[in-house]
């Protein structure tokens, strides 16, 4: 809170912490124990996957202390070193090339890792990974190709480790920038053209998962209802009703390289278009740099968007403010969507624990946002790893990525 402009800060400030009251709020009562009272009621889960986020993490103050530069806290020495307490150790780091970890020798909550040294090459072409897996360079692949991941499958010198990602792929529809847009009809006539099962059967072999609502499987408030199929009558049906019935155009802006789940975004693209194009809107697809694509969406300035979000912590707060409360300045913000009782549904869960009641409300805010909202969710990617058989113990989850701690090779 007191690292001015800390990108990670909202994480906090969500809370109702900031730099005036962190102070007041966050207080050591002994030499192990900390007390944060909250300025506002929010959830217990919520708070604690936030606390056990990586911007929770402890780092050693003493070392951190003698690296403070204009009152920065260490950060700008942080952003090159480590003062964790972890089972692994920060050995080298030579940016946009290489990570090295080696076992911290004062670690003392487990046994030491069984893996002396572990080297992470920084190697985005995953047909590079791939090669180098062949060639046994490295012992684990990520960001695969589906179809990379479904070769895999057929050799014995590999496996698949594969878990459900905490994210989704979308597309978003801007509902001022395009007039059809306006009207709940013809969003809804957009989520009804689509063909789901092909995008997750076809062009992602399997590597994700049907996915119709704003939570994605593994996180409380999880709704597995698919109310959508593909329905070209029922879409044309709709524009109809929306005053659309001769149809419409809009552009759709797309990133280079992959979408969620290791499918080419302009693959995924082209799917789209054909399939809105049966129903009567016509696609205009622009594929452009990431960078580019946030800065027109986050400016409120596309039309349409195809892009993905995956969790900050695991908590269904984190999914269902940005796609539902404007005030959030997030997802919706950025499609113009401004609805007040979506925004209340998502506030109000975000304060209560886990309960049948708090269940309750993300039903009801997946039904409002799939009636009303501004998204088509087309699926929940996997995590797939290819991985040399060498390799036991391969654990890992959707936030944290590879436990290597438990890992061991042989």
């Amino acid at each position: 809170m007191n690292i001015p402009k800390d990108p990670a800060s909202w994480l906090i400030t969500q809370m109702g912490i900031d730099a005036k009251n962190v102070d007041q709020v966050v207080k050591a009562t002994d030499p192990y124990t900390v007390v944060i009272a909250l300025p506002k009621p929010f959830s217990p889960g919520a708070f604690l996957s936030i606390m056990a986020n990586a911007v929770g993490g402890i780092v050693d103050s003493k070392t951190v202390k003698s690296h403070v530069q204009n009152n920065d806290w260490g950060s700008g020495w942080l952003a090159d070193h480590s003062a964790g307490s972890g089972p692994y150790q920060l050995a080298r780091w030579e940016r946009q090339v290489a990570i090295e970890l080696t076992p911290n020798p004062n670690y003392n909550l487990g046994p030491a890792p069984g893996i002396k040294r572990i080297v992470w090459p920084n190697i985005m072409e995953n047909t590079v990974q791939r090669d180098a897996l062949g060639r046994g360079d490295v012992d684990i692949a990520v960001n695969l190709s589906a179809a990379q991941i479904a070769a895999l499958r057929k050799e014995s010198k590999y496996y698949v480790a594969q878990i459900p990602d905490l994210g989704m792929e979308y597309l978003g529809m801007d509902v001022k920038n395009v007039p059809a847009f306006a009207k709940p009809q013809a969003r809804q006539a957009v989520r009804w053209a689509i063909d789901y099962d092909g995008i997750v059967k076809s062009l992602l072999a399997g590597n994700a998962l049907p996915l119709q609502g704003v939570i994605p499987k593994g996180l409380f408030g999880y709704i597995s209802d698919l109310p959508f199929h593909r329905d070209v009558a029922k879409a044309k049906a709709l524009l109809q009703e929306a005053g659309f019935g001769s149809g419409f155009t809009a552009d759709l802006l797309v990133s280079t390289g992959s979408a969620a789940g290791g499918v080419s975004a302009a693959d995924l693209a082209a799917k789209i278009k054909n399939d809105l194009g049966a129903a009567g809107i016509t696609v205009n697809i622009r594929q452009v740099a990431a960078d580019e694509l946030y800065k027109t969406y986050r400016g409120q300035q596309s039309q349409m968007v195809l892009a993905n979000w995956f969790v900050d912590y695991p908590d269904p707060d984190d999914f269902a403010k940005p796609f539902a409360d404007y005030t959030q300045k997030s997802l919706a913000w950025r499609l113009q969507y401004y609805s007040d009782p979506a925004a209340k549904l998502a506030d109000d869960a975000g304060s209560m624990e886990n309960t049948p009641q708090r269940a309750a409300l993300y039903k009801r805010l997946n039904d409002m946002m799939g009636q009303d909202g501004p998204f088509a969710i087309l699926y929940q990617p996997m995590i797939s790893y290819g991985v040399s058989a060498h390799i036991h113990n391969m654990v890992f989850d959707a936030v944290n990525g590879p436990d290597f701690e438990r890992m061991t090779k042989q």
